[in-house]
């Protein structure tokens, strides 16, 4: 059967901007939205048509949970759930953690529990063990970081290889005194260590000591990557690269760095994590690792689907590829 990710892949354009051409969004340029539709016309596609049984469950209800919105990740939730035949009502929980699961869990319990088929969490960061235990009696599904849960199904990039890759990547390119840059958010999350460990293993790999005065740490924000390229520049020897796992602290770093009359990448390359839209509006165009946000989302809403259909009872865990988005600053 040809899926909407057929046909994304047939135009040569992300599932996002598929769903939203045969959405007719106003986002989608009219020469995509026609590559969109002459694949449609060559794979035959057609959108699923709901049976007797998804019909008796178009009134169910995935309550998504989102601490980010990414545009792609949600528009891809939406088309999916869409073709199977559910609704969505979603909250962003916000950069005030507490409150905003607070009013999740509002949502959820205002919604009738027996029209709720299921949740999706998306960079859970619910940190209130009787919140996270009311949540838990529904079917979930988590995209990114995730809280402990039986059975635990989850849907992520393998974060040690996206590190390990990247800087790969860089000592391939002649780099070997590479400043890995955390954030300030790096110890609560899961995904913290694994990263450290890529490129801790990619050095060794290359024979290159890790030198711990290169590992440093800056503020999840612009203003973040700023103070890490002061940092930089203070260096008795300067680094020829810096990887920061963050896109905002890296379009911050590359800022200050041309600033300061720096050089990218002749000088010192920089490269971040995760493919933002900053990523792209960088310039030079910021070297990243990208996660594919809206395959992630679409594989979250078909896992809760099986889950309501009874083709999975037991956990799962999924990862999804990474790619790194070479551009000007490496």
């Amino acid at each position: 059967m040809v899926t909407i990710s057929d046909v994304a892949k047939e135009a040569g354009v992300s599932l996002s901007t598929a769903s939203r051409a045969l959405n007719n969004s106003v986002l989608v340029s009219q020469e995509k939205r026609e590559q969109v539709l002459e694949a449609v016309r060559r794979l035959g596609y057609r959108p699923i048509r709901t049976s007797a049984a998804r019909q008796a469950q178009q009134n169910k209800i995935i309550v998504v949970v989102t601490a980010m919105l990414n545009r792609d990740m949600l528009d891809c939730i939406r088309q999916t759930a869409d073709e199977l035949g559910y609704q969505i009502a979603m909250s962003y929980v916000g950069e005030s953690y507490d409150e905003g699961y607070r009013n999740a869990l509002a949502l959820v319990r205002m919604l009738p529990s027996h029209l709720i088929c299921g949740l999706i969490f998306i960079h859970n960061e619910c940190r209130d063990p009787d919140m996270w235990k009311e949540f838990s009696t529904y079917p979930l599904v988590q995209i990114g970081e995730y809280k402990g849960v039986s059975p635990l199904r989850s849907i992520m990039i393998d974060d040690r290889a996206a590190a390990y890759d990247m800087t790969m990547y860089l000592l391939k390119q002649g780099y070997r005194r590479i400043v890995y840059v955390r954030t300030d958010r790096d110890e609560r999350y899961s995904y913290g260590k694994p990263r450290l460990e890529g490129y801790c293993s990619a050095l060794r790999e290359a024979g290159v000591e890790v030198d711990t005065a290169l590992i440093l740490e800056g503020e999840y924000l612009l203003d973040g990557g700023v103070d890490v390229a002061r940092q930089v520049l203070k260096m008795k020897k300067r680094p020829d690269a810096v990887f920061c796992t963050s896109d905002h602290l890296a379009a911050g770093c590359l800022a200050e760095l041309e600033k300061q009359g720096v050089r990218v990448p002749e000088d010192i390359a920089v490269c971040g994590f995760d493919n933002h839209e900053v990523s792209e509006y960088c310039q030079p165009g910021l070297t990243t690792v990208a996660q594919p946000y809206g395959e992630m989302g679409v594989e979250a809403v078909r896992m809760l689907d099986m889950v309501m259909s009874g083709a999975i009872f037991s956990g799962r865990k999924i990862f999804a590829e990474h790619t790194l988005m070479i551009r000007e600053s490496t």
